[in-house]
């Protein structure tokens, strides 16, 4: 029978063990003058300076704020007994919005007390106008009440009307003035109806202000946007470096490999520090013009 051949053991003498170490240490050191060697590209990788993001996205209230206005309502006949209440009116216009289908309106104590003030600045200066000779238009009395607004409207009547539901329905039976009133833009309203002489004769005025607050909408926040425009000096002066940095490294002109790679670590680092800085702007940037998209879309 023949007896099994046990493997042959290999002996690891010190020969063979100063062999692997020297391979080992001989592969490190190639490793080390390569990137030594060719340490001046390695500034290629980071020479790409990021723009510091803009704001596209902009809001500007002049061009959100509208005024809808129409001829102003005349009656030409009066009534035999005339008798007008503001709540009355109030009533009536919730009335017609409610059965076309519209939401109704929620009284605004500044539209109130704007619609007022343009009553009786028509008396006072005996005129029947949306804007006054002097040049006021709906927008001057709602501003000068502190009604900060998306969008509002303006609606008048002149004359001796029975009561508030036969005012209503002049209102209505006018293409503009019903528009106004079932106008879905509009959350908010103030009624003012006055009585008194004009042109010499005791009549009744009335002025509906419709208006959507600009608080419907949020705001974007500015702070956002101001710390970004804080950040833009920090970031123009590392840029001005890198790009100083980088014609010096481009020209090679007059320097040791030491002198070189100390440039390029120097580079390196700034941008590193620049692309930090950037990163952090973007997303400022990003948050602050998405809620301008979102304040956009609402004022729509």
């Amino acid at each position: 029978m023949l007896n099994k051949i046990s493997k042959i053991k290999y002996i690891n003498s010190p020969l063979i063990k100063f062999r692997k170490v020297f391979l080992i240490i001989f592969l490190l050191a190639i490793s080390i003058g390569i990137i030594f060697l060719f340490k001046d590209t390695l500034f290629v990788l980071f020479n790409k300076i990021p723009t510091v993001p803009d704001f596209t996205k902009e809001i500007s209230l002049s061009n959100v704020q509208k005024i809808i206005t129409s001829e102003p309502l005349i009656k030409k006949e009066d009534a035999s007994e005339s008798q007008l209440t503001a709540i009355g009116v109030f009533y009536w216009t919730n009335y017609y919005r409610e059965k076309n289908g519209k939401a109704p309106l929620k009284q605004s104590v500044i539209l109130n007390a704007s619609a007022t003030l343009k009553a009786k600045d028509m008396f006072a200066q005996q005129y029947f106008e949306h804007t006054s000779p002097t040049g006021e238009d709906a927008g001057y009395w709602v501003n000068k009440e502190g009604y900060e607004f998306i969008i509002i409207g303006e609606n008048l009547a002149l004359g001796n009307f029975q009561n508030d539901e036969a005012l209503v329905n002049g209102w209505m039976a006018s293409p503009g003035h019903k528009a106004n009133i079932l106008n879905p833009s509009y959350t908010e309203i103030g009624i003012a109806v006055i009585k008194a002489t004009y042109q010499g004769k005791e009549t009744w005025m009335a002025v509906q202000h419709f208006g959507r607050p600009l608080s419907d909408c949020s705001m974007p926040d500015e702070t956002l946007k101001n710390r970004v425009i804080g950040y833009d000096a920090e970031l123009n002066n590392l840029k001005n470096q890198l790009l100083e940095l980088q014609k010096i490294l481009k020209s090679k002109n007059k320097m040791t490999k030491e002198e070189y790679n100390k440039k390029v670590d120097q580079y390196n680092a700034i941008l590193l520090e620049y692309n930090s800085i950037y990163d952090a702007v973007k997303v400022l940037a990003d948050t602050y013009n998405e809620q301008v998209q979102q304040f956009n879309n609402c004022i729509k």
